[in-house]
C-alpha cells in the first residue's frame, strides 16, 4: 500500500538565494500532482519544525510521517519523482 500525501511544506527564508530560485519549482511540481504548498519562512518556526538547513521541502503523510528533501538541487531533481512514489489527494 502507498502512503498518501497529506501536504507539501517548504522551509526557507526571504534573504535565501538558493530557497528564492526553487520556490516556483516546488510551486510547478506541486501544482501538477493538484497540491498546495505551505510555506514556512519564520526562522524560530523552522527550527521548531526540527529542519536544519533551508531550503526544505517536506512531504507530509496521512498518518503522520514525512519525507524531507534538503538543497535546491536536491529538490529540483527529487520532488517530482517522490510525489509519484505516493498517492495523493489532489485533483489530478
Amino acid at each position: 500500500m502507498r502512503l498518501k500525501v497529506k501536504k507539501i511544506v517548504f522551509y526557507g527564508m526571504e534573504k535565501c538565494e538558493p530557497c528564492r530560485a526553487i520556490a516556483p519549482h516546488v510551486e510547478r511540481v506541486a501544482k501538477r500532482f493538484g497540491l498546495e504548498v505551505e510555506k514556512v519562512e519564520d526562522p524560530s518556526s523552522i527550527l521548531k519544525e526540527g529542519i536544519a538547513f533551508v531550503p526544505t521541502v517536506c512531504v507530509e503523510h496521512e498518518g503522520g510521517g514525512r519525507t524531507c528533501l534538503t538543497g535546491k538541487e536536491n529538490i529540483r531533481s527529487s520532488l517530482e519523482r517522490l510525489l509519484k512514489d505516493f498517492e495523493w489527494s489532489g485533483k489530478s
